[in-house]
């Protein structure tokens, strides 16, 4: 891994990590404008999943057939091997979600739990980031702005469901985990294309369940002009990226 390489993801990730501290101000706008910003940041988290996200699940599941035996997994397994662990982030993060919500209400431990999932997904994200910057700079670019916007909405939600605890230091465990997955990526760097297939799989189901349960916006409050122009901006955006890389 070159050194331009990591002060890229490094400054990429410090762009998502101003997200996550500067996210208390979209609390502090007018309740209207709010629902502007959370449409707009849930069309492109929607053109971001289905343009981006599944597309490289499907390059992930080639990269499984192509480096993992027979002889390990039974074939009809190894055919969905990376969409099975796709579906398992997605179980495992709707679980915790849906448990901490609804068995423990909201208590410490559901706050917890809660910050310790969006810990966990902070690190794989920053952890597959160099990944994106070998890509292409156009690619991490997106990729850090479209979670970006999903860590100001993400925030939003924690603060709303735990007004009393969730406070500024909490901003900065997440921040101190964007900055630990970056570290282990340089100390310990995926030397394989699977390396990498695993944890993307892992957090494209994580985010997917994020995406249709956060940030696609409630009817009632959604600006349906705010999400399309989110969804065309973004689409572009990943495809005019995807036709300069080719």
């Amino acid at each position: 891994m070159s050194t331009n390489v990591v002060l890229v993801a490094l400054g990429l990730t410090l762009l998502m990590a101003a997200m996550h501290i500067s996210a208390p101000l979209l609390l502090k706008i007018p309740k209207r404008h709010q629902e502007a910003v959370t449409s707009f940041a849930g069309g492109t988290a929607i053109a971001y999943v289905f343009l981006h996200l599944l597309p490289d699940l499907a390059d992930g599941q080639v990269a499984f057939v192509n480096e993992v035996s027979t002889d390990v997994l039974p074939a009809p397994i190894l055919a969905s091997g990376i969409f099975l662990i796709a579906l398992l982030g997605m179980l495992l993060f709707y679980g915790l979600d849906s448990w901490a919500r609804i068995v423990t209400g909201p208590t410490q431990l559901s706050y917890i739990s809660h910050v310790g999932a969006y810990a966990v997904l902070n690190v794989v994200i920053t952890y597959t980031m160099p990944s994106w910057v070998e890509t292409g700079f156009d690619f991490a670019l997106l990729f850090a702005i479209a979670f970006g916007l999903h860590f100001l909405l993400s925030d939003r939600n924690l603060a709303e469901g735990h007004p009393t605890r969730f406070s500024h230091l909490t901003r900065w465990i997440l921040v101190g985990a964007l900055l630990f997955g970056l570290l282990l990526a340089v100390v310990f760097p995926p030397t394989t294309e699977l390396a990498v297939a695993i944890p993307v799989a892992f957090l494209s189901g994580s985010i997917l369940t994020s995406v249709f349960r956060e940030e696609m916006p409630d009817v009632k409050a959604a600006k349906f002009g705010w999400f399309t122009l989110g969804v065309v901006i973004y689409a572009i955006l990943l495809l005019w990226a995807t036709a300069v890389s080719e």
